[in-house]
């Protein structure tokens, strides 16, 4: 277990007046990694196989964490990846580059809405010449302790709740499994800080 040290007797004093607890997702009530969970054909002339060597070939360039999972995982499974050229890399949308003649593409959701956000995942959509060939979803882990420690607060009348920056469907998932019921989502950093100090 990991200890907490307070320094000073006053901020314990302070903890036992707090009536709410607020929570950030990611690395809190999550491990804060990600795994990839899910790869989904969508082409029948593409196998698993094929679509993550696409994918870690691009990825491979990518400094983005979605992209270094989906790198390590294609490593597990052993991928071999190909040479590529022309990479391009658009922040905030995705990568490109060429393999063995076609424009591969792997980007976010935004090209293509899937039902995994409902799932608390996030997902890079593969495309080859402009053609869709595969999503690759990728999602964080609970940690196994969060609902337990969320119920014992609750049992204490102490309100909890979690601000983070993901939308709001997958805000929504991780707080019901955590058993958080309100929930500020697609926040930045600061506007988190403002929605702590308004409820002070």
């Amino acid at each position: 277990d990991d200890d907490v040290t307070v320094k000073g007797g006053k901020y314990l004093e302070e903890y036992a007046l707090a009536d709410s607890i607020v929570f950030d997702k990611t690395g809190t009530l999550t491990w804060g990694s990600l795994e990839v969970s899910d790869v989904i054909l969508m082409s029948k002339a593409m196998s698993k196989q094929q679509l993550l060597s696409l994918a870690v070939s691009l990825e491979m360039k990518s400094q983005h964490p979605l992209g270094k999972a989906i790198v390590e995982y294609g490593m597990t499974l052993g991928v071999e990846p190909e040479e590529s050229s022309g990479f391009l890399m658009v922040a905030g949308k995705g990568v490109s580059a060429w393999i063995n003649g076609r424009k591969i593409c792997c980007g976010s959701e935004g090209y293509l809405e899937t039902k995994l956000r409902t799932e608390g995942k996030a997902s890079i959509v593969a495309a080859a010449d402009g053609i869709c060939i595969g999503i690759i979803a990728l999602s964080d882990r609970m940690r196994p302790e969060a609902r337990e420690m969320i119920e014992e607060l609750s049992a204490l009348g102490t309100r909890t709740v979690l601000l983070t920056g993901d939308n709001q469907r997958t805000a929504g998932y991780f707080a019901k499994q955590a058993g958080i019921t309100a929930v500020h989502a697609g926040l930045m950093p600061e506007e988190k800080v403002e929605n702590i100090t308004s409820m002070q």
